[in-house]
């Protein structure tokens, strides 16, 4: 068990592990011209918690519609990531906004329910203590399991190589773990922590919002004595230019999923690594989400098994790459034979897409793939400074 520290507020019971069934995860994808349709019942696929016990998630069904093709919101409305849902993880967990549902009420003077609507709480600093160490994530009041920053399981200690994507924005926009190219468009310049260009605001109190508006004295939220600063979203401001990051904590960059270019979000963390504001998306998206919430009957079941699994084949006939047992029974070796002097990314999919195993390594004649795998296909890609192979991997 991992060890859990609270930050604030600890429970009065023992924490408590949830160990995942096998509905764990993404359960169905379905598909048109037009969008993606997840299901799932917002349950990882990794063991969750420690928790309190009067927080322990629940399976909780869920459907997500993702755009197929971004569509950049120019609307001038507000559209607006700042409560609820804002995407899913490639594990199938809903993916929550910076700020939770409760608000500052000037008038009772505290943040109970759903105040005044004017200051928000941050997500992170009122509940980072019911937040297990597994994957920064916990239950809301119906049991869902959700992230609402740094879900680090999705994409582990990446400094050396470029983040794998971790879940998808409700306006179809691929999210990033927190490391990226320095050169948003140059894939050979270095891996840097991808920064928000979002700080707290310089104020002593709250009688302002961030884009300079003047509040009312009934508007105003609470000293800073009673409630330090960072508690509220409001307390944050943009800063063009400050980090890697838009309004929108996303840029255009090119990835190794998309080498031509994408706009595509990043997890924030600071420089120890804990989340940083606005820490997914916020606190508006950049593209267009879509309405309604159904599979229509036009849709097509996305079958992994009956689709080609594999990347470009390496066309080098030289490469002497074997990967043995396979089948294995869960020990897998990897010789990299010809590619020995280069630097060499290996990752490891499941039948979903879903990135299991990441290393990146050099001078390493033999590597050995240490994931959780249950029984099933996996496919191991190798990408080399010349080079892409790739295999499929069973395990009994």
């Amino acid at each position: 068990m991992a060890e859990y520290q609270y930050t604030c507020c600890p429970p009065t019971s023992p924490p408590t592990e949830v160990l995942m069934d096998d509905s764990a995860g993404v359960l169905e994808l379905w598909y048109n011209d037009n969008y993606v349709f997840v299901t799932s019942n917002n349950l990882a696929y990794f063991q969750m918690g420690p928790w309190d016990t009067n927080i322990k998630p629940l399976a909780n069904s869920s459907l997500f519609k993702i755009p197929r093709t971004v569509v950049e919101d120019l609307s001038g409305d507000k559209n607006t990531a700042e409560t609820g849902t804002i995407g899913v993880g490639v594990d199938g967990v809903s993916i929550f906004s910076e700020t939770t549902s409760n608000s500052y009420d000037n008038a009772a003077g505290n943040n109970e329910g759903s105040g005044d609507g004017i200051w928000n709480e941050d997500a992170w600093l009122d509940e980072a203590w019911s937040m297990d160490t597994s994957g920064n994530g916990h239950g809301n009041a119906s049991g869902k399991y959700h992230y609402h920053a740094s879900p680090k399981k999705l994409y582990g200690d990446m400094s050396e190589g470029h983040s794998p994507i971790i879940g998808w924005g409700l306006d179809g926009v691929p999210i990033y773990g927190p490391y990226g190219y320095r050169d948003s468009l140059d894939k050979n310049s270095p891996i840097v922590r991808i920064e928000s260009s979002y700080q707290l605001r310089s104020i002593s109190d709250r009688t302002t919002l961030p884009d300079g508006t003047v509040l009312t004295s009934d508007e105003y939220g609470p000293s800073l004595v009673d409630y330090e600063l960072g508690t509220y979203v409001e307390d944050y401001e943009y800063v063009e230019g400050l980090g890697h990051l838009d309004e929108h904590n996303g840029r255009w960059c090119v990835t190794p999923e998309y080498p031509s270019g994408v706009y595509a979000y990043f997890i924030t963390e600071d420089a120890v690594g804990d989340p940083a504001f606005p820490y997914v998306i916020g606190p508006e998206f950049y593209g267009e989400t879509a309405s309604g919430n159904s599979i229509p009957k036009s849709a097509e079941q996305y079958d992994p098994l009956s689709c080609d699994l594999t990347f470009v084949k390496s066309s080098n006939s030289d490469n002497s790459i074997s990967i043995y047992p396979n089948p294995s029974n869960g020990l897998v070796n990897m010789n990299l034979g010809t590619l020995l002097n280069e630097k060499v990314q290996i990752t490891v999919f499941n039948i979903f897409g879903q990135e299991v195993f990441r290393k990146n390594t050099l001078n390493t004649q033999s590597v050995q793939l240490n994931f959780n795998a249950i029984p099933g296909n996996y496919l191991v890609k190798v990408v080399s400074e010349n080079d892409i192979f790739s295999e499929v991997i069973v395990i009994k």
